[in-house]
């Protein structure tokens, strides 16, 4: 979120579609299993809609990695809505 550095993750890439759709499984060192799956999918011409899927093996207590998480896609998502706006 751009404060503090709290984790390490080696981006890996399972699956890349052309058409808006990706699986990432990633080694974190704050995880046992990261797995995000996301689509991006045209809505009406200009406007999409992302949906964002994620199955997670922490290896915090899991409220802590539960609100960790909330976060960061909370961040992700205002910083996208910022760059392309919102309908």
């Amino acid at each position: 979120m751009g404060i503090i550095p709290f984790d390490h993750s080696d981006l890996t890439l399972l699956e890349l579609d052309p058409t808006g759709r990706f699986v990432e499984q990633s080694p974190m060192g704050a995880m046992k299993l990261w797995r995000h799956i996301r689509e991006v999918r045209e809505t009406t011409p200009g406007h999409c809609k992302i949906t964002d899927d994620l199955e997670f093996i922490p290896k915090l207590p899991r409220f802590a990695s539960r609100f960790v998480v909330t976060q960061l896609f909370n961040h992700r998502h205002r910083v996208l809505q910022r760059q392309f706006g919102t309908v």
